[in-house]
């Protein structure tokens, strides 16, 4: 999640009724003066090239447009008039690009947005605030540095609105279905929570599940629909050691005479079209085709795009030393490497100081090793799992975790501490988490623990298959599980 400030008028002298009404509308966006260069009202911003946006009105502007699109779901935008603070907003949904006039409401260049918060109202909940900006600033910039006043002032009102109406992100994934995916060939889920535990047998599509959900919630635009669906596919390729490194997109099809694929949610709509010699993706209504021979050469030379959401997957099998580096520098950012210390001293062993990259390669500092600094390919695989999914999580922060088999490599009598160490972490990042499993003993401890720590939050989803062999959900949620467990009934689907 970033923070942003942002300049709204529609002259030079912005009305504070207006900017309301205008972000009643459910959108912010940019307007872009002609340009003689750029045809700026033809197409969508996405579909810009690099020496369009560089003949665009000089230094300013350009950075503007960069800006704009860096903007991601969940990011939150402190509205302003001059140095004067109107609303708080959450980013919604992806970059909309309109064709139709809409100047009156709002311009083509658009976010969808929800209003969190106005300034009265922070003043009246604070009686004597005032916030105000330290200097005037451009029309959009992202706010970046903790130190500075205009991301304390942001991060001081989000929280305090947070405190005041328990603002768990409303637009966490709810419901999704998915139509010729994978193991899907017309499936539904609903009814999905906070933390989500999905159970069943081999096969029957719990990792089809999660990857679609990934999938959907990671495409914010065309290319990260694209990075999403290669990366997926050559990280269950490396898992499964094929040194062959010819992967067709068109292997995720459930149905292989069917040419579309599509993955609908309440937060977005991904689709995938084969065309001939080419493959259409689609994202939220906008388009763009690519040939089978452009895809091909990407996956071959593994040009993906950096993941730097607050959405993760962690795959079944133990990540590389890269991967957990890249996660350990986000609990890092975060400023809460103490919380995973603690978490390891608390859970696992005492003598535990401290985790850290030595040079690249992880550590735990002990207290009773002569040597402190002891490699973490010494101890167990159970350890590592449980410094993954914090650092993870974390990673994750006012996003959404996916966790494939998220027993793999821990022992059953420490699944308890497992769901505690998850359970308090998501709450504490506000992490929306989706989790595997076909153990009956996670299940098991999954809902002792909820109900320990009163996590109501939470559902259970049961994959199985029906008489014509497709993959159905049941979902369950805390009261209606408790009712399962204290009848001692089968949940697992088998």
């Amino acid at each position: 999640m970033n923070y942003w400030l942002m300049q709204l008028q529609k002259d030079n002298k912005p009305d504070n009724t207006d900017i309301i009404n205008r972000l009643k509308s459910g959108f912010i966006g940019i307007d872009l003066d002609p340009c003689e260069e750029v045809e700026n009202d033809s197409k969508p911003l996405t579909q810009w090239t690099t020496d369009e946006i560089a003949q665009y009105k000089g230094g300013t502007w350009k950075g503007i447009l960069h800006a704009f699109l860096e903007i991601k779901v969940f990011d939150i935008v402190l509205i302003r008039n001059g140095v004067t603070p109107i609303a708080l907003v959450k980013i919604v949904g992806n970059y909309v690009f309109s064709q139709h006039d809409l100047e009156q409401v709002w311009y083509k260049h658009r976010y969808p947005i929800t209003l969190l918060d106005y300034y009265s109202a922070y003043q009246e909940r604070n009686v004597g605030a005032h916030l105000k900006m330290p200097q005037l600033r451009s029309i959009l910039t992202k706010a970046v540095d903790y130190r500075t006043q205009s991301y304390q002032l942001i991060d001081k009102w989000y929280k305090d609105y947070s405190r005041h109406h328990h603002d768990a992100s409303e637009h966490k994934l709810i419901e999704i279905s998915i139509s010729n995916f994978k193991t899907f060939y017309d499936f539904k889920i609903d009814g999905l929570t906070q933390i989500n535990l999905i159970a069943g047998k081999n096969n029957v599509g719990k990792t089809s599940l999660l990857e679609s959900g990934y999938i959907n919630l990671v495409s914010r635009d065309i290319e990260h629909y694209l990075t999403s669906l290669i990366k997926l596919k050559k990280m269950r390729t490396c898992y499964l050691e094929t040194h062959s490194s010819r992967i067709a997109l068109s292997d995720l099809r459930h149905a292989k005479d069917s040419n579309d694929l599509t993955i609908q949610s309440n937060i977005n709509t991904t689709a995938f079209h084969v065309e001939n010699d080419a493959i259409r993706l689609e994202v939220n209504g906008i388009s763009q085709t690519y040939s089978r021979f452009e895809i091909q050469k990407r996956v071959d030379n593994g040009t993906v795009m950096v993941d730097r959401s607050n959405i993760q997957f962690i795959p079944s099998f133990s990540i590389n030393d890269e991967t957990l580096s890249f996660l350990f520098s986000k609990i890092q950012m975060a400023r809460k490497k103490e919380w995973l210390n603690q978490s390891l001293a608390e859970h696992f062993d005492e003598n535990i100081v401290e985790f850290d990259l030595i040079l690249g390669e992880p550590k735990l500092f002990l207290l009773n090793r002569d040597e402190g600094w002891i490699s973490l390919s010494e101890f167990g695989e159970g350890i590592k799992r449980f410094i993954t999914l914090i650092c993870a999580i974390w990673a994750s922060q006012e996003g959404a975790c996916f966790i494939d088999e998220i027993e793999d490599g821990i022992h059953y009598l420490h699944y308890n501490k497992l769901w505690e160490i998850v359970f308090n972490t998501a709450k504490e990042a506000n992490c929306q988490i989706f989790a595997s499993t076909h153990s009956k003993e996670m299940i098991e401890s999954y809902y002792k623990e909820a109900k320990r720590l009163d996590q109501k939050d939470i559902s259970l989803t049961t994959l199985v298959r029906d008489k014509e062999n497709q993959s159905k959900a049941v979902t369950y949620d805390f009261d209606w599980l408790t009712h399962e467990m204290s009848q001692n009934h089968e949940v697992r689907g088998w």
